[in-house]
């Protein structure tokens, strides 16, 4: 995506930005003995380079605008929603406004390809997404389930939480559908009906929830 390329030799220079970088007891720190003070070369740029420096060398380029843009409209689109071109005009209004995420997920929200027909309904929720989704709209939150058993379930569809395969995450996508998530899938469904399997002391009655909204039935 753009027109930045990275080479072994960039990779390598930007490393050397980023030493001195360091978390100490879960916040973020600098020990300047530790960094590399020297000149290096970064996308043809040449200067004794910090880590922030290094970060503002990204966002002047226009690839980091059309990454967050793919990013953003992956996020809120579903899967082919979306045509190259507006992308393309989300990234240039990116750059427009200094990488402002906000005006980005605003422009989105009230965009008409986000109500368009082709995106209602074609997003594919992750594990996560599609358990925490149904306990919500079946609100089985008195008693609550046990989150232990929704990570387990979760687990089971593929997405461990908190041990994503690589430091990219997951996927996402079409890419959770496969022969293990929608039988994982299906049972989970099933088990949230029976309640046991997803830590509830009392099965799920559908008679109280539509007594709750008005929609119960009178003799």
């Amino acid at each position: 995506m753009g027109s930045v390329t990275f080479t072994e030799a960039d990779v390598k220079e930007a490393a050397r930005c980023l030493t001195g970088w360091d978390v100490n007891e879960g916040q973020f720190i600098e020990r300047p003995e530790k960094h590399d003070d020297g000149n290096n070369t970064v996308l043809g740029q040449i200067g004794p380079w910090t880590g922030t420096g290094l970060i503002n060398l990204l966002l002047k380029q226009p690839a980091t605008a059309e990454w967050i843009a793919h990013k953003l409209c992956r996020e809120f689109f579903g899967e082919m929603a979306v045509p190259p071109a507006a992308v393309t005009a989300l990234a240039a209004g990116l750059r427009e406004h200094d990488l402002d995420i906000g005006w980005a997920v605003g422009t989105i929200l009230r965009s008409a390809l986000f109500f368009a027909d082709a995106n209602i309904a074609s997003r594919v929720r992750s594990p996560v997404e599609f358990i925490v989704a149904s306990v919500r709209a079946l609100e089985l939150l008195d008693p609550p389930p046990s989150t232990l058993a929704l990570a387990d379930w979760s687990a089971r569809m593929g997405q461990s939480i908190f041990d994503p395969p690589n430091v990219g995450g997951w996927p996402g996508g079409r890419a959770w559908i496969d022969t293990r998530g929608v039988i994982a899938r299906t049972n989970f469904a099933s088990a949230v009906l029976t309640s046991a399997s997803v830590g509830r002391s009392m099965a799920y009655d559908p008679a109280i929830l539509a007594n709750k909204h008005g929609f119960g039935f009178r003799c």
